[in-house]
């Protein structure tokens, strides 16, 4: 299946890895924010981010192509120098890494309180997070193959969950189409591009690729594939839940997960979902440690990353585990990471690229 073990990430892994961190969100919070801001309308949000963020991603492909076999922190350190790009870097960690602290709490959250009340909220943190942090140990490559090998089940569950749940669909409740208004689903768009930060972030991963086009087309496929399964199953949810109900369920798939039904031999299919999401869930939390400690790593210098692995994963719990409870950590706490890290995130490949047109050093590297 594999026909090279350079130790690199290739189309299809590198592809199935972001495909997992871009669907992933289709089981989270993330319903519940688009929907507020644009109502019956929110379905159409993804696209709109997306729009947002492909003229950041260009630049952030210029700058790759034009630094060959640089990381994005190779590149800031060679155009912004020592003190700047330790700076810059560790404001990437900290954006990663608070995204991991927060998403993760919600997850444990979710487990908590629809799947496993009786189990406190710390050993399920812990089981999250130790099996994030053994996929993570075992490198890249490893992450990726793990993605590309999951996700053919992994679709499977979901293509059995979108056949069952169109049974159920209301295609009147997606009326009226706008939602509330054209101007708002632009504007909760741009609030929250930061959906899509992984296109920027993941530019980390760049020495762990085979190469530019693997790079490029990795990303353009799975971040396509994985966008297109969110704008479905905002369909979906908004079909069968309706708005406002939608935005009062906090646990969006999980409550379409436990009212599909097919038929009198299976009357409850929730167990079969939850599998896909904790699959999923592992390898998203384990590609998030991974990129916050080599983040981490690189801003300060160290040729190596992985012994940061586990100290970040059980950091993770620690901060994760002070919110009261899942208001204050989801609908406070991310919402305000969001608002915040999408100006640095999708501001930075700009401003790096015109510091790089002014420099020109990058034509002496091609020469």
């Amino acid at each position: 299946m594999f026909t090279k073990y350079d130790g690199k990430l290739g189309i299809r892994e590198y592809g199935a890895l972001v495909t997992v961190v871009t669907a992933i969100k289709i089981c989270d919070q993330t319903p519940v924010f688009v929907f507020e801001v644009s109502k019956n309308a929110g379905w159409m949000l993804p696209a709109v981010s997306v729009a947002i963020v492909i003229p950041s991603y260009i630049m952030l492909l210029i700058l790759i192509k034009r630094y060959k076999n640089k990381n994005l922190m190779d590149i800031v350190f060679n155009l912004l120098g020592r003190y700047a790009g330790f700076i810059i870097g560790m404001l990437f960690f900290i954006s990663a890494f608070s995204f991991t602290v927060v998403a993760s709490r919600s997850y444990v959250d979710i487990l908590s309180e629809m799947f496993f009340p009786r189990t406190p909220s710390i050993v399920l943190y812990a089981v999250l997070m130790v099996t994030s942090f053994f996929i993570a140990k075992r490198g890249a490559e490893a992450i990726g193959r793990v993605s590309f090998l999951t996700q053919p089940y992994v679709k499977v569950i979901i293509g059995i969950m979108i056949m069952l749940a169109l049974k159920q669909v209301n295609f009147g409740f997606l009326y009226p189409i706008a939602g509330a208004g054209v101007k708002q689903i632009i504007y909760g768009g741009v609030q929250y591009s930061t959906f899509c930060q992984e296109l920027i972030l993941f530019a980390v991963f760049f020495p762990m690729v085979r190469g530019y086009k693997e790079f490029k087309m990795g990303s353009i496929i799975g971040f396509s594939m994985g966008i297109v399964e969110q704008i479905f199953f905002f369909i979906l949810y908004v079909g069968i839940l309706d708005y406002p109900p939608l935005i009062i369920n906090n646990f969006t798939y999980q409550a379409v997960a436990r009212v599909l039904y097919s038929g009198r031999f299976i009357s409850n299919l929730e167990g079969i979902f939850l599998l896909a999401w904790i699959v999923d869930s592992s390898i998203f939390f384990a590609i998030y440690i991974y990129v916050s400690s080599a983040y981490f790593a690189y801003s300060l210098k160290l040729p190596e990353f992985k012994v940061f692995l586990l100290p970040f994963a059980a950091l993770s719990i620690m901060l994760g585990m002070i919110p009261d409870n899942n208001f204050v950590n989801a609908v406070i706490m991310r919402d305000y990471i969001l608002k915040v890290n999408w100006i640095f995130i999708f501001g930075m490949p700009l401003i790096l690229l015109i510091i790089s047109q002014i420099k020109g050093d990058y034509k002496n590297e091609n020469s």
